[in-house]
């Protein structure tokens, strides 16, 4: 048996080193990945800031209708109440400069026992007087006056003096019931040219 030997004469080369082409792969893969997820996050996070923005424009806009509500509404509350205030300045009437006017009407040492004033434009008053002169002049004065409309004069009675009392050096004082209907536009009409 003949055994054949070969000779190999050429260089045997060398087995490549395929560890730093491995590396270099994983890294390009792993770099791949790394953009891959990166791309995809910032997909995401600009879908979740598109989102948002829509969001934002919707509770703007939400924002916008209440308010654009609220101004409505708040109008209509101002008319409201500008409507309530005209019509409680319309139905005012000037009480205090009647009060004051009906005292500067009255003799030196007469004075109101009752004054009520009610919503029909009409004075009840209990006035005490001196003498009857007194009443009668009084009463001459509240006719006389523009606005009143009319003078009832109900009852007139006389204050009974303590025996105690001397009756020649103590007069007895005369009380006097009115009832006296008011013109509440002449009254105001005559407290506006007043106050101008």
């Amino acid at each position: 048996m003949t055994m054949i030997v070969e000779i190999n004469l050429l260089e045997e080369k060398e087995k490549r080193n395929i560890v730093p082409f491995i590396i270099a792969f994983i890294g390009i893969i792993l770099l791949l990945a790394t953009v891959i997820a990166i791309g995809l996050q910032k997909q995401a996070i600009e879908a979740k800031q598109e989102d948002i923005q829509k969001e934002i424009q919707s509770v703007q806009k939400e924002q916008e209708e209440y308010q654009e509500i609220l101004r409505d509404e708040t109008q209509a509350d101002r008319r409201q109440l500008q409507q309530a205030v005209d019509q409680v300045e319309v139905s005012i009437f000037p009480s205090v400069s009647l009060l004051e006017r009906m005292i500067s009407l009255l003799p030196e040492r007469g004075y109101f026992e009752r004054y009520i004033y009610t919503k029909d434009n009409n004075l009840q008053l209990i006035v005490r007087f001196d003498s009857l002169q007194e009443v009668a002049a009084y009463t001459n004065t509240l006719l006389q006056e523009d606005a009143i409309q009319n003078v009832e004069l109900s009852n007139i009675t006389t204050e009974q003096i303590s025996e105690q009392y001397d009756p020649l050096e103590y007069r007895p004082r005369y009380i006097a019931n009115y009832e006296v209907d008011i013109d509440e536009a002449k009254w105001k009409e005559e407290v506006d040219q007043d106050e101008s």
